[in-house]
């Protein structure tokens, strides 16, 4: 009786505990893709902007810039700025018929140039909203060094920030619905899968081996 006492103790152990991981892994999910996604897909646009300017860059040196950046301007809905070490405009390109924050009557591209030059890092990185377009737009500048460190110009970058709040809202709305809609389905589906699993490792645990050769003897 001791026996098969502790034998449903273990299950229910086992059970709950798979119970805990599902519901964790639900909610990270829910995490992820409803509360953080925002700040996620910035943190994405962020990098990937870095990369480009990294590319570019690495195209100047070759000699191959211009090729490279009607490539990736097209590829990427980008607005590129080439400047030399004083400011001179070396090469210009807008994929919004002059309505981003680097070409636009609006707007200047020295305000940047001058933020870059006192920039600590070599480096700056905007999040400005753009009122010609009526969407937030990054600013990614990099100043550009030779071989020595010395300064031959700088690049500045700007591309739109997709607006990620319908999305959300889809997901919120998805998740509401798979919530309220199917709770019966969804809890029946959970309780039997964690309920299979904790059955399934409580007889790998708690059956002695001796005891399992002897059972397939039989």
């Amino acid at each position: 009786m001791n026996l098969r006492h502790r034998h449903l103790q273990l299950r229910q152990k086992i059970w709950l505990y798979f119970m805990l991981f599902v519901g964790i892994v639900f909610i990270l999910m829910w995490l992820f893709q409803v509360v953080f996604l925002e700040h996620f897909y910035e943190y994405i646009k962020i990098r990937d902007t870095e990369k480009v300017a990294n590319n570019l860059i690495h195209a100047y040196h070759d000699g191959s810039f211009r090729q490279t950046a009607l490539n990736i301007g097209l590829s990427n809905d980008l607005c590129i700025e080439l400047m030399d070490k004083n400011g001179k405009e070396l090469y210009a390109q807008c994929m919004y018929s002059h309505n981003c924050l680097l070409h636009s009557t609006d707007s200047d591209p020295f305000f940047y140039l001058v933020d870059l030059q006192h920039s600590k890092t070599g480096t700056i990185c905007r999040s400005v909203f753009n009122q010609n377009m009526q969407n937030n737009m990054i600013v990614y500048g990099k100043v550009m060094q030779n071989d020595n460190h010395d300064v031959v110009g700088y690049l500045l970058l700007n591309s739109p920030l997709v607006p990620v709040e319908s999305t959300v809202s889809i997901l919120k709305s998805h998740e509401y619905y798979i919530d309220s809609g199917l709770p019966g389905l969804r809890h029946f589906l959970l309780c039997s899968t964690a309920y299979c699993k904790a059955d399934y490792t409580h007889h790998q645990i708690g059956t002695p081996p001796g005891t399992r050769r002897l059972s397939d003897r039989f």
